[in-house]
């Protein structure tokens, strides 16, 4: 039997590639004769970028960006197709998750950081 494992990230808890090893190794174990093959998958959420990256052989880079409030950063993007197309996750530079519950405010954050992040790889395509 042939199983394909493409589970989503466990929401705060570990990332789709971390929860599809221990599937995997459980399918080994069981007296089920399998050949598995991991493919984690993301929703469009946080980490979907990376899954990307990752499944088309790309090249993460790093950037140095404002977070929503306008702190700076370090982060991530991509490079794909040889460097000629990028792969970049908003919520890696404007998410939700960059701020604590107490620091939420619509009229203050800014996306800023996302749009850094697209010049910084246009500038290394």
């Amino acid at each position: 039997m042939r199983i394909l494992i493409a589970p989503n990230a466990s929401k705060g808890s570990c990332p789709a590639s971390a929860v599809a090893k221990p599937i995997e190794a459980g399918l080994k174990k069981s007296r089920l004769k399998n050949t598995c093959h991991c493919f984690p998958i993301g929703d469009g959420g946080d980490g979907t970028g990376e899954l990307i990256i990752h499944h088309l052989n790309g090249e993460i880079v790093d950037v140095s960006v404002q977070d929503p409030l306008g702190e700076n950063i370090h982060t991530t993007a991509g490079l794909i197709n040889n460097r000629k197309n990028a792969v970049i996750e908003m919520a890696n530079a404007s998410g939700l998750r960059l701020l604590n519950k107490n620091r939420l405010n619509r009229l203050w954050a800014s996306s800023f950081g996302t749009g850094e992040s697209i010049s910084q790889l246009l500038d290394r395509g």
